[in-house]
């Protein structure tokens, strides 16, 4: 089949994709990652989105058999990862959310058009410029979204395996060294990185840059959980600079004199090889456990014990399962993750 070939030098191309029948990309038409079922506009018209390999990513009119107008969109690297999509500006609309395998990422609205776009990497790219070796993004991890920070303002969060490599074998894997994961925590409205982040881990060299990352998971860790209540009520702008007050306050100390730290928000669960690594999200506070075993796939959150608690479960490579159990935190069912890598209907 004829190929769709990405514009140089641009992140994203909105509206119907030219056909370039002579310049072939080396991308195949597979569609990898989970399609995504809803109303783009708040109207009656169901639409699924898809990403594909080629980097085009559909909106179907599902009742008319048709590409919504606007669609598809082309993105510069594959698209392997599942959309994101949520009203994260309050208008009623939904936005739409995208990472390459590139290390691109993109919100567009419900017409295909760019709210905002960035290169994960942008900062390296200009610091690689006059060298040799520079850094490239060797996959993501499918994104989470939450409020972080606990000032009810949501994030999204992905990880990315970066490696290094001369910069005229960019286009051979087999010439990439692995040296470093990078965990991203980015403002869905604005697409700024949060404070103290991203966060950086060392690449081990255990695995294979084949290895696809498990998704983050987002839950609330802490044994003070009251602070939600005001986040329902919202907050005046008086209210977020008081919050953001308290949680630089929380990281300069990077002791915590309850469960879970002494921030608001989420923290994010995010395995890497054979450690757990348990971020509190609003300060980086962040503590690791080394299971022993390879973790292939997400974290999940639910009171599966009976005993009131929330119970973190994990896999390994090798088959074992291990829930690491809490006496402090409390089940509640607003604060689960327990349906594989999409959070359980009814739950923030």
């Amino acid at each position: 089949s004829t190929d769709w070939s990405a514009p140089l030098g641009d992140i994203v191309k909105g509206g119907t994709a030219p056909n370039h029948s002579n310049a072939h990309s080396g991308m195949g038409a597979w569609a990898l990652a989970t399609p995504i079922a809803v109303k783009l506009d708040g109207g009656e018209r169901n639409h699924v989105l898809v990403g594909t390999s080629m980097g085009l990513v559909y909106a179907l009119e599902v009742q008319y058999r048709g590409v919504r107008d606007g669609w598809p969109v082309q993105m510069r690297h594959p698209v392997e990862q599942k959309v994101l999509v949520e009203d994260v500006v309050g208008n009623t609309n939904l936005e739409v959310f995208v990472v390459d395998s590139g290390g691109d990422l993109v919100s567009l609205n419900a017409d295909g058009e760019v709210l905002w776009a960035r290169r994960l990497l942008e900062e390296d790219e200009e610091k690689d410029a006059s060298t040799d070796r520079i850094h490239v993004i060797r996959g993501t991890s499918p994104m989470s979204m939450g409020d972080v920070e606990g000032t009810g303002n949501l994030a999204i969060v992905l990880v990315a395996k970066i490696a290094t490599t001369e910069r005229s074998h960019v286009d051979r894997p087999d010439s990439h060294d692995l040296s470093e994961y990078r965990l991203f925590a980015i403002d869905a409205v604005t697409g700024d990185d949060l404070p103290n982040f991203p966060m950086i881990f060392n690449g081990g060299t255990t695995l294979s840059s084949a290895t696809a990352l498990p998704q983050p998971l987002l839950v609330d860790l802490h044994e003070d959980q009251s602070h939600w209540l005001d986040t329902i009520h919202g907050f005046s702008e008086e209210d977020l600079n008081t919050i953001r007050s308290i949680n630089r306050e929380a990281a300069k100390q990077r002791s915590s004199s309850s469960h879970g730290g002494n921030g608001r928000g989420l923290h994010i669960v995010q395995p890497l090889e054979s450690t757990l690594h348990i971020i509190e999200g609003s300060t980086s506070c962040a503590q690791a456990i080394d299971v022993g075993d390879h973790i292939p796939s997400m974290v999940q959150a639910d009171d599966v014990h009976g005993t009131g608690g929330l119970d973190l479960v994990v896999t390994t490579e090798k088959g074992e399962i291990l829930t690491l159990e809490s006496e402090v935190v409390q089940y509640h069912p607003l604060n689960v993750w327990n349906a594989g890598v999409t959070r359980t209907p009814g739950s923030n």
